[in-house]
């Protein structure tokens, strides 16, 4: 199993590579320069508590879930659960990043239901619907916004403010494979996936302390499951379905 790295993604300028290896360690944006030229070291991560609920903004059950053991806190029992300190256009803190990969630690639920799959007829069908498996798997996974790739920064919301960014579903380990659910239009290039929604519920002197982050119009993300192929070397990921993802995070700070 690879490590957790909390990176958040490739340049800009390599976005035509990251249609191709979505849900791989993604490599950081340049750190941040100084006033006198040299780099400046980004301050540390900033702990935040995220809880997966098991149900979406309507009270319908969502794609994915929580591992039954309570809300997931920075640092405990494997995950890590921060606003990053490194990130694009130099908005730090401005991103959401999750990890709970150990085997043996916490885990998240991802759910592939055979009426959310999408099928031919629909604007967003591509390929026929493939997944591992059927149902849900409490798995190790990683979860990601790339919100300040579009110039959004989660800690600077108000309150009662939103926008829309990119979601990624990757690391998602089951049976020794590697599996990716993006809904990340712009940081893939995948033309049927959609974004998710970041609302800022509460802030106070620090910037935003409360979020959900839900799919856009409080209904159902679409997503581009992924097979990762990890030889030969540079192998293209594999498309194994689109599918709709119902879902609500909620973040708090501290």
């Amino acid at each position: 199993m690879r490590t957790l790295h909390p990176a958040l993604a490739m340049l800009l300028a390599a976005a035509t590579v990251a249609c191709t290896n979505e849900g791989q360690v993604l490599s950081s944006p340049a750190a941040p320069t100084a006033a006198n030229g040299t780099e400046a070291k980004p301050p540390g991560d900033l702990a935040v508590t995220t809880v997966i609920e098991n149900v979406d903004s309507t009270g319908l059950p969502a794609d994915l879930s929580n591992d039954g053991l309570g809300p997931y806190v920075n640092g405990a029992g494997g995950v890590r659960s921060v606003l990053a300190a490194n990130a694009f256009n130099n908005l730090t803190f401005g991103d959401w990043q999750f990890g709970a990969t150990s085997a043996t630690g916490r885990k998240v639920g991802h759910s592939l239901d055979p009426d959310d799959a999408i099928q031919p007829g629909d604007p967003a069908y591509l390929v026929p619907s493939n997944p591992p498996f059927w149902g849900t798997q409490v798995v190790p996974a990683q979860l990601q916004v790339m919100c300040t790739q579009q110039n959004h920064s989660m800690l600077a919301m108000a309150a009662g403010a939103s926008f829309t960014c990119g979601l990624l579903d990757h690391h998602i380990m089951f049976n020794g494979s590697q599996y990716g659910r993006p809904m990340a239009p712009l940081f893939t290039g995948f033309p049927e996936t959609t974004d998710a929604q970041v609302t800022c519920n509460a802030a106070n002197a620090g910037g935003c302390s409360d979020w959900f982050i839900d799919p856009i119009g409080r209904g159902r993300a679409i997503s581009r499951l992924m097979l990762h192929v990890d030889k030969p070397p540079n192998a293209p990921n594999i498309h194994i379905g689109s599918f709709y993802v119902r879902f609500r995070i909620h973040i708090t700070r501290p």
